[in-house]
């Protein structure tokens, strides 16, 4: 699982591109809080940390 700046760096794309991806289903991942229980508002909770799945970062970058 990849975090938001792995996957900036590794698409050469900026945060918000990689957020708007991840919103719209893009990209698949799940967002965490420290404690590692899973969010059940990812996309309007300011808290945890999103993961990426590996398979995702590889489909976004063969759809280039």
């Amino acid at each position: 699982m990849l975090t938001i700046p792995d996957v900036c760096a590794r698409l050469r794309v900026s945060r918000s591109t990689v957020l708007r991806k991840l919103h719209t289903g893009q990209l698949a991942g799940e967002k965490r809080h420290a404690c590692g229980s899973l969010c059940s508002a990812p996309k309007s909770c300011k808290q945890g940390e999103w993961r990426i799945s590996e398979a995702s970062v590889k489909a976004s970058e063969g759809a280039r």
